[in-house]
């Protein structure tokens, strides 16, 4: 459950999703780079809601609330939400 948990994104996806995010940033991002863009965003968002669905049943298998468990594993909350 713990590698469900930890499992990412390899940098060449953080690189590109970085420069797509730039080139929002400065209004120069073309249509099909703004569809790249928002296919990442939900592979991010589906990523993200999967993480929080295995660290809500290892909280229940541990008896612990979400937030404490996600405190005592180092995870912060991102405030993005």
């Amino acid at each position: 459950m713990l590698r469900k948990i930890n499992k990412g994104f390899n940098i060449e996806f953080w690189e590109k999703y970085a420069t797509l995010v730039k080139k929002r940033n400065e209004a120069s991002l073309s249509q099909s780079e703004y569809q790249a863009l928002l296919q990442l965003s939900n592979q991010i968002e589906e990523a993200n809601a999967s993480r929080i669905k295995y660290l809500a049943q290892l909280a229940a298998l541990r008896k612990m609330d979400l937030d404490d468990l996600m405190k005592s594993l180092g995870i912060a909350p991102t405030g993005h939400a």
